[in-house]
């Protein structure tokens, strides 16, 4: 799921700078490493997110954007 809304805000938006932003939310969030985030990473497999996780993400993606 990641890669696909990563891939989709760094073809349409913005490039490298817009990815950086997105990672640094999702290291907040889910308190992990920002460095651990590339486009290629499993929010769920990689960093241990969960549902609720995903939905908080989701919300903070609807304010930020």
């Amino acid at each position: 799921m990641l890669s696909i809304i990563l891939f989709l805000i760094k073809s349409k938006n913005g490039g490298k700078k817009m990815f950086e932003k997105v990672a640094a939310i999702i290291a907040e969030q889910l308190e992990v490493d920002v460095n651990d985030i590339e486009l290629d990473t499993d929010l769920a497999e990689d960093l241990g997110a969960d549902s609720i996780d995903l939905v908080d993400l989701i919300m903070t993606f609807e304010d930020e954007f």
